[in-house]
């Protein structure tokens, strides 16, 4: 749902010729238990619409939405983080380097807090969350491919080339799930089939040995760091 509403508002709005799709496992389960695009739901609903019909991109964030329904919003927003936040002017991100709080860069890319990123506890430790996380149970989810395969479609049709990322998971982690949880090597390869006959591309592992991401390249199981990410985007 985020990257039908995002992907599709983004490019109306920037008529991009390339874009990434995070191909997380969780993303063709049916047991995903991801309700959060619900946030954004009417943007979700106007590019369903545009992308089954075939329409013309078309903003939905107008000037005129954002000026009569969102300014209020964004007062309430601001107050609550302010009440929060006694020093919320340092959360904005003058540049790329950790703070107290997670914060978000200008080119969009996600900064862990300080505590996150200088934790000393064995990653090893916490690799039952990234394990279940949204994927404890798992179908797969006839709706959210069709989705898919509709998105993809919708920017073909637009002449975007579409690329995959399998983001890897930590290495010792995968061993895990080789043994214990096969299931993601099968959602592997399904996206990689997927790919295939959709005529798009599609980068990375979910096995960070592939790419060539050691253990001290993730910040916990299923978050890797900046120096993994370069490897699969340069290997």
């Amino acid at each position: 749902e985020d990257n039908i509403a995002f992907g599709l508002e983004a490019f109306a709005k920037l008529n991009y010729k390339n874009i990434y799709i995070s191909a997380d496992p969780w993303l063709i389960n049916l047991y995903d238990m991801q309700d959060r695009y619900q946030s954004v739901d009417q943007l979700y609903k106007h590019w369903l619409n545009h992308m089954e019909l075939n329409l013309p991109p078309k903003l939905f964030l107008t000037s005129r939405l954002i000026e009569t329904e969102s300014s209020w919003i964004d007062y309430s927003l601001s107050s609550l983080r302010s009440s929060l936040f006694l020093d919320y002017k340092n959360m904005v991100p003058s540049n790329g380097e950790a703070e107290a709080y997670d914060k978000k860069a200008y080119d969009g890319s996600h900064i862990y807090n300080e505590h996150f990123i200088n934790q000393s506890n064995d990653v090893r430790l916490s690799f039952a969350g990234p394990l279940n996380y949204s994927m404890s149970e798992f179908e797969y989810d006839s709706v959210a491919i069709e989705n898919l395969e509709n998105l993809v479609s919708y920017l073909k049709s637009n002449r975007v080339n579409v690329i995959l990322v399998l983001s890897p998971y930590h290495p010792l982690l995968y061993q895990i799930m080789e043994k214990q949880k096969t299931i993601f090597v099968e959602i592997e390869d399904w996206y990689r089939e997927f790919a295939k006959r959709s005529g798009i591309g599609i980068i990375g592992s979910y096995d960070g040995n592939i790419i060539g991401c050691v253990e001290n390249e993730f910040y916990d199981g299923m978050h890797p760091k900046n120096s993994c990410m370069q490897k699969l985007f340069t290997n």
